[in-house]
Order: C-alpha cells, then structure tokens, then sequence
C-alpha cells in the first residue's frame, strides 16, 4: 500500500487538472497538447531492463510510466499504467494518473492541438 500522503497528493492532482484544465487556458494548452518530449532515455532503459528481467514488477511498469507521462509520451504512459493494474488492480496512484491523461486527451482533442505519441 502506498502512504496517504502520496495518494492524497495524486488526488489533489488530478483534483486540480480536473477543475483548472480549460481549452482556452493558452499556458495549459501549451503544457499538456505538446507533441512529447525526449525523455530520460537511461531511466526508461532501466526500467525497461527491469521489466525484462521481471515482467510481474509492477513498480518499474509505474515508474517508467511516470517518466513518459512527464515527457508527454501520454501513450507509452497509459499502456504502461495498465500493465500495472492488470498486474496489481490495486495500484490508485496508476487509476489517479489514467484518468488525469483521459482528461488532457479529451481537452487536447478538443482544441485540436493533441499530438499522439511519435515514438513508438
């Protein structure tokens, strides 16, 4: 189980995603529909060794997906977080950051600046 603190922090995220993610909030847009980014290419690597070398290791499915969603790779991200769930349904904090993407998705594709992941 993950400490309350962490889970009321997602929450208070997804909370606050939820309310001020507006299509005419220029900065947001700019933050959340931007095509994704290079990410922490050793990090990943780790992980994914990791993942390679225990494919029930839902922590390292989770850890890499935060390192995606903070590259706004949102694809990589949620296959990654539902690996966690199918192996650990149990897991809030990949439920919290699942639907803190659905929300960025359906704003991005809203405004028609959503750009799906380019590196697959």
């Amino acid at each position: 189980m993950k400490s309350p603190t962490t889970l009321i922090l997602l929450l208070t995220l997804l909370c606050a995603a939820a309310l001020a993610f507006s299509p005419s909030d220029e900065q947001t847009r700019k933050a959340f529909c931007a095509p994704p980014m290079l990410g922490d290419t050793e990090a990943i690597s780790n992980y994914t060794d990791t993942i390679r070398l225990n494919p029930k290791d839902a922590n390292a499915y989770y850890k890499r997906g935060v390192v995606y969603f903070n590259t706004r790779n949102y694809d990589k991200t949620k296959a990654d977080l539902e690996s966690v769930l199918r192996i650990d349904p149990n897991y809030p904090e990949a439920e919290y950051i699942l639907q803190l993407i659905n929300i960025i998705i359906k704003n991005c594709s809203e405004i028609n600046e959503f750009h799906p992941s380019q590196s697959k």
